[in-house]
């Protein structure tokens, strides 16, 4: 018996374990399962597989009456093909039971995968130990996770500096959707109703005025607090199109890579700042 079929048998027998540690750290997010350091993988499981059979074991000598033969399944796992200690034909008749034994425990590993995730993001024990983490950290940051739990996000927005051939570009856009690539770094931006501007035609209210060879002056506090407030009284975004120095993006999605992404700004909009602003316009 080969080195080859005891390293499947023994995938087989971690099989409950690696289906309760992708149910525990799925996310829309990545398109390739993110690599986790040793020690969760032991703690995601292994240690999860071994929970499950124990159980599976109790349950199948204790419901079914069948006695589990450790000393074939110890042979299979080291290789042992010695027609002296390996029961073939014990082997042949029990193949479908453990079969259906292990869709049940991947079906239960996966079950209980999910419901150990929502435990752990309800009561927020993501932030009391890092190895319950399930997410990678751009989740945390693009879903504002990290937020008071009383602070419920109504949407994202996103400004990103991108290179263009005539000078860097500032791209505004609500976060629709984003992904991650295999080395758990930020992939692509999926953006809404989008506005364009150069950089270069930023407001130049605390710029350097080369006209006068000498700053701006500052705005009193008094009109930095009315400003403040007005803009926290209702959200902007939307009267970017009344803005000359902007242009607006058509199609659905506008998608960015962040490859080309130069600098990022996040700016996080609450359910109440939301209605805040519905009701500033009636």
């Amino acid at each position: 018996m080969s080195i080859a079929f005891s390293a499947v048998f023994l995938f087989l027998l971690f099989s409950p374990g690696i289906a309760f540690r992708m149910a525990f750290l799925k996310s829309d997010s990545f398109q390739v399962t993110m690599d986790t350091s040793l020690v969760s993988e032991v703690l995601l499981m292994l240690f999860p597989a071994a929970i499950f059979h124990c159980l599976g074991i109790m349950v199948v000598e204790s419901v079914w009456g069948k006695n589990v033969p450790f000393d074939q399944i110890y042979y299979l796992i080291i290789g042992n093909a010695d027609l002296h200690v390996l029961n073939f034909a014990d082997i042949k008749a029990h193949f479908v039971f453990f079969l259906i034994y292990l869709i049940f425990q991947v079906g239960l590993g996966y079950g209980l995968g999910r419901g150990f995730q929502w435990l752990v993001l309800h009561y927020r024990l993501d932030f009391k130990s890092r190895l319950l983490k399930p997410f990678n950290h751009w989740d945390y940051l693009l879903t504002g996770r990290f937020l008071d739990p009383k602070s419920k996000i109504g949407f994202i927005l996103i400004d990103v500096i991108v290179a263009g051939p005539e000078g860097d570009l500032i791209y505004c856009g609500i976060l629709e959707k984003y992904f991650l690539s295999k080395d758990k770094n930020l992939d692509k931006l999926y953006l809404v109703s989008v506005f364009r501007r150069k950089f270069k035609e930023d407001t130049k209210q605390f710029k350097y005025s080369p006209e006068t060879k000498e700053e701006a002056p500052m705005p009193s506090p008094e009109a930095t607090a009315d400003f403040d407030k007005q803009e926290k009284q209702k959200f902007n975004h939307y009267f970017k199109q009344f803005d000359k120095r902007y242009y607006q993006m058509p199609g659905d999605y506008f998608i960015i890579a962040y490859s080309q992404v130069k600098n990022m700004n996040i700016t996080y909009y609450t359910l109440n700042e939301v209605a805040e602003t519905d009701a500033s316009k009636l």
